[in-house]
């Protein structure tokens, strides 16, 4: 792991985050306004919160110091939702949806959420997360905007069933990069961009069968280019995959044109990684297969850069040790380093693309001597292997000219060289 008084709301702004948070969660797991919703007399002693149920004496000073908060919050126009969210997954989306549609603003905002239903020790992990996460420069250089957005458990001493979620105002330079990153927005084609990322699916992942897709799949599109919508979505996405839901999904390839643009390789490595860490969170790499694609995709600069990574190809000092625990024993030593690292392009793609499944596909794991006495265990060695002796095979001409059409799909006038490849 890495190392105000809120602004005044209106009743629409209100409705638009519980429709939101309800859209989002579904039946099973839907939002409702508590008891006395934005009202500011006492929350009722039937309220459906287990803790204001408590027999006893201690349990009910507790309560009592609850709904002290709660009235508090109450008098602030904070608005308060329930949330009945029964599992990490749907907490996690409800969490982000909600501080995306605050982050909207470019006032600062806050709002309570009542979590009943999941265990405390779920949510603490996510707000020690956040916490953590916002404390790495290096990340923060890239995706300034998860700056704003802060999350805390309601209480200091006790840990009630709530999470306070807020937003910072807009500083002048935070308002001048969003504006910066949304100059390009309206350039962008849904249509296009569509065209352009099933283009490069049949010819990578089908024809040259890369990484083939198996069972039913779907394709999401935003044109956000905010980290903290881009998580929000993440995340809807992950709910959809749910081994334990009824969808019959297998696959989602999720198409982000503009939150990590071909210019932004920096950003695009960023934000795979806080991705990957909210997937390690809570355990789902035996859960989710994620594939990260970008144009300009280049594995020696994604951290960590001599280890794996959860969602990217093995780093170039791997390379050849995985060629040589396979069959392609005469190409580990036959193949150039610049043709072993023609890998890179099984994740070039016209734009970003987070490729998600459900059933992991990584095949056997095989430990590997990567040189000077160090032993890593890497997943899916057969795979990679087999992908470096194809796009070896095809040759860098050929494949730099087909990303390029597929790029062009999306922005005719404008090619895409990668001649400092």
């Amino acid at each position: 792991h890495w190392p105000s008084l809120s602004s005044q709301k209106t009743r629409k702004k209100e409705t638009m985050l519980l429709w939101a948070l309800f859209m989002l969660v579904g039946a099973n797991a839907f939002v409702t306004p508590p008891t006395n919703f934005l009202q500011q007399a006492p929350i009722r002693s039937s309220s459906p919160n287990r803790l204001l149920e408590s027999k006893n004496e201690n349990e009910v000073d507790i309560s009592t110091r609850f709904n002290a908060l709660l009235r508090d919050l109450q008098i602030e126009n904070v608005p308060i939702l329930g949330c009945d969210a029964d599992n990490v997954f749907s907490v996690s989306a409800a969490l982000w949806t909600t501080l995306s549609e605050m982050a909207e603003s470019d006032e600062g905002e806050k709002i309570c959420l009542l979590m009943e239903n999941i265990p405390m020790d779920a949510v603490k992990a996510f707000v020690m997360e956040l916490e953590v996460l916002k404390k790495q420069d290096r990340i923060m250089e890239q995706l300034p905007e998860l700056k704003r957005v802060s999350a805390n458990i309601m209480g200091k001493d006790d840990v009630f069933p709530a999470v306070i979620l807020e937003t910072a105002t807009r500083t002048p330079d935070e308002k001048k990069d969003t504006l910066e990153r949304q100059s390009k927005v309206e350039e962008c084609s849904e249509n296009k961009s569509k065209r352009a990322l099933q283009r490069f699916v049949q010819r990578m992942f089908v024809d040259l069968g890369t990484n083939p897709i198996e069972g039913t799949q779907s394709l999401r599109f935003s044109k956000t280019v905010d980290m903290v919508t881009t998580l929000a979505i993440f995340w809807t996405c992950v709910c959809e995959l749910n081994p334990e839901s009824s969808s019959p999904l297998g696959s989602i390839l999720l198409s982000l044109p503009c939150v990590a643009p071909s210019s932004r390789h920096d950003r695009f490595a960023a934000a795979t990684e806080v991705l990957s860490h909210q997937l390690s969170l809570f355990e789902c790499q035996s859960i989710f297969d994620v594939t990260y694609c970008h144009p300009c995709y280049e594995r020696k600069v994604i951290e960590p850069s001599d280890a794996t990574a959860y969602g990217h190809i093995p780093p170039p000092s791997y390379l050849r040790p995985i060629l040589r625990s396979s069959d392609f024993k005469d190409e580990a030593e036959r193949l150039s380093w610049d043709e072993l690292n023609l890998l890179n392009y099984e994740r070039r793609s016209p734009h970003t693309i987070i490729r998600m499944d459900r059933v992991t596909k990584r095949g056997k794991s095989v430990e590997l001597d990567i040189g000077e006495g160090k032993i890593a265990t890497v997943p899916g060695v057969d795979k990679y292997a087999k992908n470096m002796v194809t796009l070896a095979n095809a040759g860098e001409v050929e494949l730099k000219n087909a990303l390029n059409e597929e790029i062009n799909l999306m922005v005719p006038s404008k090619g895409f060289s990668q001649s400092s490849k």
